[in-house]
């Protein structure tokens, strides 16, 4: 039996798409490492406790009547004494972000207080970069069946 270069293509692309299933079916059948699933379990844990400290600092937040004016979203970050959350919104030329209420976690996990900035106090760093991206993020996910944990969508 002679072959061509067609069977020959062929069976090279056959050939191909068996090892390429092959080496997919390999790498579902092999566990994640410890370290990896170290790692998966960190970013869990931080995504939990800033979805706490997110709750009880906007409870704490309500709870002082706030000028909704000012409030077009928030951002959690994990400093050395706990949570903090900024509320506040992007300045006009989207440059700073105007912190207007500042909730610190106090020593129990659920008790924030808050600071009140008038004017409200601006931020060219982490909240500023955090607005930034959740901007960016609207614009490249666009709209969603689904809401968004958010105050507001215009950033």
């Amino acid at each position: 039996m002679r072959y061509s270069p067609a069977m020959n293509r062929t069976a090279a692309c056959l050939l191909l798409v068996v090892a390429v299933c092959a080496d997919a079916i390999t790498q579902q059948l092999t566990p994640p490492s410890k370290a990896e699933l170290e790692v998966i379990s960190t970013r869990g844990r931080m995504l939990y406790e800033s979805d706490e400290a997110a709750w009880h600092s906007t409870d704490a937040v309500q709870a002082i009547h706030p000028d909704q004016s000012l409030l077009r979203g928030y951002f959690a970050r994990k400093i050395d004494r706990g949570w903090e959350v900024a509320y506040g919104r992007l300045n006009e030329s989207g440059d700073k972000f105007l912190v207007a209420y500042l909730a610190t976690q106090s020593s129990a996990q659920d008790k924030f207080t808050v600071e009140t900035f008038t004017p409200p106090k601006e931020d060219a760093g982490f909240f500023l970069s955090a607005a930034r991206a959740r901007v960016a993020a609207l614009n490249e996910l666009g709209s969603t069946s689904r809401p968004y944990n958010l105050c507001d969508n215009s950033g």
